[in-house]
């Protein structure tokens, strides 16, 4: 019984950090270039577990509850907005920040009061020649990347190429590459301007899963219940 105990509670962590993980992507659903993540259960080896357990003889369930990121790219989607951009296939736009550059799919750029191409929260967009500064009216930005106004080629967007298992998710829609991982300079040909990318995040999918967790969550629990109340009964009978 107290084994079952054991699986049940690590179950019910298990489906608590995917209701955790659903409701965040339910909650960008509507977020350009927002990737889903998804969690999984990661069997571990026998010294994985002899480690993790640090000598100590104790039940413990035989894996990790591990997250994972979805790079799937989404849907493609026309604004009309000048200062929209989507990027078809791999890449990222970099991001200049007080932290050092990230990098995101999110192209719902803006201007700030300085003429700089700016992200929601006010980072600067970096071009080949440093952040981008649109002075003019007329802006187009070409699929390569270039970026005119009034019909003057001002910079170029910097799109940076890097494997998505060397990618660390900081905040909900930014990214970093891994200590020691290569980010590659890649000529962009298929950047689009009035277009955002959409969340790859399918809307019936996520609250059917989160029904269907919530429901087994609910089952694990009553199970535990049970016996909390089944081993109370058999301590007072001892008694």
């Amino acid at each position: 019984m107290i084994r079952s105990l054991h699986q049940n509670s690590s179950a019910m962590q298990l489906l608590l950090d995917k209701i955790n993980v659903t409701s965040n992507n339910l909650a960008n659903v509507n977020t350009a270039g927002f990737k889903k993540k998804g969690v999984f259960f990661q069997q571990l080896t026998g010294a994985e577990q002899a480690l993790a357990r640090d000598g100590i003889v104790k039940e413990m369930p035989a894996g990790q509850i591990a997250v994972y990121t979805d790079y799937s790219v989404g849907k493609l989607t026309y604004t009309g907005n000048s200062l929209d951009i989507a990027l078809q296939g791999e890449g990222f736009f970099t991001i200049e920040t007080p932290e050092g550059d990230k990098y995101t799919r999110n192209g719902n750029f803006s201007l700030d009061s300085n003429q700089n191409l700016v992200t929601a929260e006010g980072f600067a967009v970096k071009g080949e020649a440093g952040p981008v500064k649109i002075t003019g009216n007329d802006v187009v930005i070409g699929k390569d990347g270039t970026v005119q106004a009034d019909g003057e080629a001002i910079n170029k967007l910097m799109i940076k190429k890097i494997s998505n298992d060397q990618l660390v998710r900081v905040g909900s829609n930014f990214y970093v590459p891994k200590e020691g991982a290569e980010v590659e300079d890649i000529s962009a040909s298929g950047i689009l301007q009035g277009y955002l990318e959409l969340s790859n995040i399918n809307i019936v999918s996520e609250m059917t899963n989160m029904i269907a967790t919530q429901r087994h969550y609910e089952a694990n629990s009553k199970v535990i219940k049970s016996a909390d109340d089944t081993l109370r009964q058999i301590n007072q009978i001892g008694r």
